[in-house]
């Protein structure tokens, strides 16, 4: 238990610290401009080749129309999350926030909802527009300028797809927690014919008809935002409260804290289905959308063309005494005189 505390709490305070620096090194570091092509050093030119590699990796992506991410990739990414979601998880579950971050998600999905399902304009405001942006600048820099300069000064902007990001996990992150925390609570009665398309087909022995089913909450919620994708519209439903002296709770270890009223239930239902809707509508624009998958297309193969274009024509400044530093630090050693304790360098290839 305390091993689990302390895990918890040191990813917690990596996560602060990563977050931090992010934002510093991101959005409010100064920077000076610089000329291109760059004076390189090995260290510079490992980092071009690795945005180039980068940006290289995320157009095949595209153009393969691939939604699986190579497992190493997604494990080694996870990972560097863990930290980030831990220190975020603490911030929204703490007791005076927890209430606002709650109604803080629901006010942002009745605001954002019509921008996201009725329409692709939350993608192209917080994704599409503020990359477009930032791009236009990178080419005028580059190839007009000739330095690094402009693009420095609207590196904030970067921040629009950062908060666009961000709300979407927090929706996630919201439809996971608000299922969790409800579920042992609610169950949903709805039409047999559905019902069993959720739980599926009954035993013969309970295969009588029944005009209606209780299904549980998590199924529910994806069948139906499935449903509404295809049909444009919601099944009849109705919440179904477990008595709070239910041996359900009991038997799960489960502490009733208060009985919710019905409106709060259907409520507190429909914001959920409100928030998965959002999110699929979402997954749908970013996969599906023709028009913006070529947009994203384009936009990443012009970060590429400009970062390879930097590291092509600073490729000379790559002096041969970077090369000669590393091999220094390789073959060089100091060794101590055992005698009158001075150091000797040794060459370590000669």
């Amino acid at each position: 238990m305390m091993n689990k505390f302390l895990t918890k709490l040191l990813l917690t305070i990596i996560g602060a610290i990563l977050f931090m620096a992010f934002i510093w090194y991101r959005f409010i570091r100064e920077r000076l401009p610089k000329d291109i092509p760059l004076k390189l050093s090995f260290l510079g030119f490992c980092i071009l080749v690795s945005i180039c590699g980068i940006f290289l990796y995320i157009v095949v992506s595209l153009i393969r129309q691939s939604k699986s991410v190579d497992p190493l990739i997604k494990q080694i990414v996870d990972s560097i999350y863990i930290p980030l979601k831990t220190f975020d998880h603490y911030i929204k579950k703490l007791s005076y926030t927890n209430n606002t971050y709650k109604y803080g998600i629901n006010f942002l999905a009745y605001i954002l909802g019509p921008l996201i399902i009725d329409s692709t304009l939350f993608y192209y405001l917080f994704m599409i527009i503020p990359r477009l942006i930032l791009l236009t600048t990178l080419y005028i820099d580059i190839f007009w300028f000739h330095k690094l300069y402009y693009i420095y000064k609207i590196l904030l902007i970067g921040s629009v797809i950062f908060l666009g990001k961000y709300i979407i996990y927090s929706f996630k992150y919201a439809k996971e927690h608000f299922i969790e925390e409800f579920k042992h609570y609610v169950s949903i009665t709805i039409a047999y014919e559905y019902a069993i398309q959720i739980i599926g087909p009954l035993p013969e022995e309970d295969d009588d008809y029944l005009p209606t089913l209780v299904v549980p909450l998590p199924p529910f919620i994806d069948f139906q935002t499935e449903t509404f994708l295809m049909q444009n519209s919601y099944l009849d439903y109705m919440p179904y409260m477990r008595n709070p002296i239910s041996p359900y709770y009991k038997e799960h270890n489960i502490i009733v804290t208060r009985k919710f009223t019905y409106e709060e239930v259907k409520e507190r239902v429909s914001n959920i289905l409100k928030i998965s809707l959002i999110l699929a509508h979402y997954d749908s624009t970013n996969n599906c959308d023709d028009s913006i998958k070529t947009l994203k297309i384009l936009i990443y193969l012009d970060y590429l063309l400009c970062w390879s274009y930097i590291l092509i024509v600073s490729l000379p400044s790559l002096y041969y005494a970077s090369f000669w530093e590393l091999w220094i630090i390789f073959n060089i050693q100091d060794i101590e005189e055992p005698f009158s304790g001075d150091l000797l360098i040794y060459w370590g290839s000669i």
